[in-house]
């Protein structure tokens, strides 16, 4: 069954490619389905024969390789197709100095002297506006604004120095992104609480819960606090740098180890209640949670993987991490094609999620004399991320992060404590303030520890280096991980046995 999902996903993977890059998409669409229609037809002919003969235990291994290919060339049409019927945007541009109205679609990301709001045109057929604006006044989500000035296509960068350009004009388009601002006269709408739909109530109710944060918890700490707790994104230029170099960027943007600390906080919380209302309040928890921070495609995989292993406990069966991996991952493509191509942070996602599903069990051989099962895990969930990301950083970004898995074996263990901290700010400044300021100043001590061993490895030398490859080279290079993944599986003696049915996290990472 996995190998069906996964040539599923490889075919439909194909297929969107093959639609946004060629101008021959039509063609290999109708060219996949009549070959995904000869092999059916080869395959009741050829079940018609061994039923008649009578050999129906030769039917299985005869029947794997026709099967698997029309799995693949008809999810390989279906992925034209889905690219086909995805509407076509137009990004706002004027070179002159032009008025249009909308509204804020999330909350502003403080930088160090500006503000980012994306504000979303009234006109539904054009990408959202990326807005530069001074620090003042604040704008927050939801709120009705009316722009003045230039808007512009966005331009690709570089992420850090030295680096290659990343193609940042493509990635914002799968954040419905298409031109930007800088400094426009912004005029907001005579009604400031903006608009009440539910998105946007519960992102005012983040920008609130962030408040907290800020007035219990010193700066810089605040902003990783937040980071992590919420994926706000205030941090400074600077810190940003030093938290990439070190390679704890992964940290203060929203992730899997959200999902995964919520679910367990739900879980112990409810302990003594029912089964069944255990699950429906974990769902519900992590839905909440979801519409509150806005859904990026990282973000929303491993709430898919989490659902799986919520319904896999409520069913009694066997949760598999692989399959809810693949499965969620297709959803996502299949939603938003674009991500699949443009996406870097879906990639990176993807790629530590399925380094750590299928690498850990045997890297857990490699680090089997760590007595302490906390530090095994540390070093197997990083050491198997690092090696399945360490190509992708290197064909897209052009550098990669030398000591990451010294920088995060020794702030991985505090971050779960952390984001408790931060969450029991947010509690007790609603019950008592005093216990929220204590609360909130050991928050500081621990955002200050994560803080500095990422300055310190930034000043390491050779903390970032250059290690830019070409496309062939990183095929080339993951092709050698899993043929020496394979080879290794090999020559266990006993597979791994699927994750059982009460182990609700597993799976679920902080990448």
């Amino acid at each position: 069954m996995h190998l069906k999902t996964l040539i599923l996903l490889l075919g439909v993977s194909v297929g969107i490619v093959v639609g946004e890059c060629t101008l021959y998409s039509s063609e290999v669409a109708i060219a996949s389905l009549c070959i995904f229609l000869v092999q059916i037809i080869f395959l009741w002919s050829v079940k018609v024969f061994y039923s008649r003969k009578k050999k129906r235990e030769e039917e299985p291994s005869l029947f794997l390789i026709p099967v698997l290919s029309s799995i693949f060339f008809v999810s390989l049409s279906f992925g034209v197709l889905r690219v086909q019927l995805e509407e076509n945007k137009n990004a706002l541009t004027c070179s002159a100095s032009c008025t249009f109205s909308g509204v804020v679609r999330q909350t502003p990301k403080i930088q160090d002297e500006f503000q980012k709001i994306i504000v979303r045109p009234h006109n539904e057929n054009v990408y959202d506006v990326e807005v530069r604006a001074p620090l003042y006044p604040r704008f927050y989500i939801g709120e009705r604004v009316t722009l003045t000035g230039v808007s512009r296509l966005v331009h690709n960068q570089s992420v850090m120095p030295g680096e290659k350009n990343f193609d940042y004009a493509s990635f914002l388009q799968t954040q419905n992104i298409g031109s930007q601002m800088y400094y426009p006269k912004i005029t907001l709408d005579e009604n400031r609480e903006g608009e009440g739909r539910y998105v946007y109530a519960l992102g005012r109710v983040r920008e609130k819960f962030v408040e907290v944060l800020h007035a219990y918890i010193d700066e810089p700490g605040a902003s990783l606090a937040s980071g992590m707790l919420f994926g706000t994104d205030s941090f400074s230029k600077e810190l940003t740098t030093t938290f990439k170099v070190a390679g704890l960027s992964h940290i203060i943007v929203l992730s899997g180890f959200n999902i995964s600390i919520l679910i367990g906080v739900v879980m112990v919380l409810t302990l003594y209640l029912p089964l069944t209302f255990r699950v429906l309040v974990a769902f519900f928890s992590i839905s909440f949670f979801v519409l509150m921070v806005g859904g990026e495609a990282s973000i929303i995989r491993a709430t898919m993987m989490a659902s799986c292993s919520l319904l896999a406990l409520f069913f009694g069966r066997q949760y598999i991490a692989r399959q809810a991996l693949l499965l969620s991952f297709l959803c996502i493509v299949l939603y938003q094609p674009r991500h699949l191509i443009f996406d870097a942070s879906l990639h990176l996602s993807f790629l530590a999620t399925a380094g750590i599903v299928y690498m850990s069990d045997s890297l857990k051989m490699l680090f089997s004399k760590i007595r302490n099962d906390s530090l095994k895990e540390i070093f197997v969930t990083t050491t198997s991320a690092y090696i399945a990301t360490l190509p992708y950083l290197m064909w897209s970004f052009g550098a990669v992060s030398l000591y990451a898995l010294i920088a995060n074996s020794l702030v991985l263990p505090l971050v779960p404590w952390t984001m408790l901290l931060s969450f029991l700010v947010v509690v007790f400044s609603y019950i008592s303030p005093t216990l929220a300021s204590v609360l909130g100043y050991l928050t500081t001590l621990l955002c200050s520890y994560s803080i500095t061993v990422a300055q310190f490895v930034e000043m390491l030398p050779y903390a970032s280096i250059s290690g830019s490859t070409s496309f062939p080279v990183m095929l080339t290079l993951y092709l050698i991980i899993v043929f020496t993944l394979y080879c290794f599986i090999r020559v266990k003696k006993n597979e791994t046995l699927p994750t059982e049915p009460n182990e609700v996290l597993s799976g679920i990472i902080s990448y």
